[in-house]
């Protein structure tokens, strides 16, 4: 054909995509049964994306002075398959391997533009375009004349089978958890159900024993083990008992009551002192206190004194006996809270020329006698002994 051989036309420039130059051509002389063959079957947005690559949408695609009109619609109709087939195999294919994916279009000045996507970029602006896309009616706007298209393509990110299945394992392992966690809570009430059934008759039983020891010895301490027991008998009168804390309150109530108990013997004994500490209860000699020689004989001698109501003579040349029968207000309270105290002076050390730190207290309503080798504790320990069989 003479007009395909001919030299080729002198074709305007194309303005930039800003810009509103060479954007006059009539669209009488646009391929517009391509174009609308190709907003048919993939949309107006992603027509403009394939064919123009921003271009304004009043660009011409033929030039007016192109005397081989004929010629390049045929071009431009070559183009639009091509750009139909590429549209089908990216929306319908699997992703490429390449990072890059590269189309060359040509449009009606004979200049090409490359259509470059990479996966990042569709990475970063998948938000955007999903939100400019929803705004526009799934990508289907309307754009005013003169206005920007934007060549990408909007593609939401696929969720992988691996991130599935973890999220979907995630999530079983979560309802497996909490499902244990209620099976070892039912197995944990049911246990505590029963130990409570068998143990309540022998938990009543320490606590009537405790509070009757109680009313004996009023100075011992019982209040907190009666509140313990009102807690109870409230949860008793509930429908859906708590057995966890109801079986470990139980447990609380007998261990201190046992404790109480063990009070009160010590108490009844004369081995419970003011300040809470255990009284030893020991016999004379079978006891090393100051180590000195003579502490088993001094010990024996004043006790028989105290019997005998004849207070011994001091040795080492010594007249006076020091204290005898004087009343011990339990200052230091070494000895039990109740009770009235006499006290006696005990024969010193050989070595000893003062009346030195030994100690016999009688509590003379049951008539025991507690010796001290530490005067009371204020050197060593311990305050007192009992001396047992006197």
């Amino acid at each position: 054909m003479a007009v395909e051989n001919s030299a080729p036309a002198v074709v305007p420039k194309v303005a930039p995509a800003h810009s509103t130059k060479g954007a006059q051509a009539p669209a009488r002389q646009r391929p517009l049964h391509l174009v609308a063959k190709l907003q048919r079957s993939i949309g107006n947005r992603a027509t403009v994306a394939l064919l123009s690559r921003g271009q304004p949408l009043t660009q011409p695609l033929i030039s007016r002075n192109d005397t081989r009109s004929v010629s390049r619609t045929d071009d431009v109709a070559a183009r639009v398959d091509q750009a139909l087939a590429d549209r089908s195999r990216i929306e319908t294919s699997e992703p490429q391997s390449a990072d890059v994916l590269q189309r060359t279009v040509a449009i009606s000045s004979g200049s090409t533009e490359t259509v470059q996507r990479t996966r990042g970029e569709r990475r970063k602006r998948a938000k955007a375009k999903a939100k400019a896309a929803e705004l526009a009616g799934g990508g289907e706007a309307e754009l005013a004349g003169g206005g920007e298209v934007d060549a990408a393509v909007v593609e939401p990110e696929a969720v992988s089978d691996e991130e599935a299945a973890a999220t979907e394992a995630q999530a079983q392992a979560e309802a497996q958890a909490q499902a244990n966690a209620e099976a070892q809570a039912t197995a944990r009430a049911l246990e505590a159900e029963t130990w409570y059934s068998k143990e309540k008759s022998s938990g009543i039983f320490q606590y009537n024993r405790a509070k009757a020891a109680s009313e004996k010895h009023n100075h011992l301490p019982f209040q907190d083990l009666f509140e313990m027991v009102g807690e109870l008998i409230a949860f008793e009168k509930l429908d859906d008992k708590p057995w966890v804390q109801m079986a470990a309150l139980l447990k609380e109530i007998m261990k201190e009551a046992k404790e109480f108990l063990v009070l009160a013997y010590l108490a009844d004994h004369g081995r419970l002192a003011l300040n809470w500490t255990r009284i030893d209860e020991k016999k004379v000699g079978a006891f090393k206190g100051d180590g000195e020689p003579n502490e088993r004989k001094s010990i024996e001698r004043t006790l028989k004194a105290i019997q005998t109501n004849s207070a011994w003579r001091p040795i080492n040349g010594f007249n006076e006996v020091g204290k005898w029968a004087e009343r011990y207000g339990n200052g230091h309270r070494g000895l039990p809270a109740i009770g009235t105290y006499l006290e006696y002076y005990v024969p010193a050390p050989a070595n000893d020329r003062g009346n030195g730190l030994r100690r016999i207290v009688q509590e003379t309503k049951s008539q025991r006698f507690y010796y001290t080798w530490t005067h009371y504790g204020e050197v060593d320990l311990p305050q007192f002994v009992l001396l047992a069989n006197t």
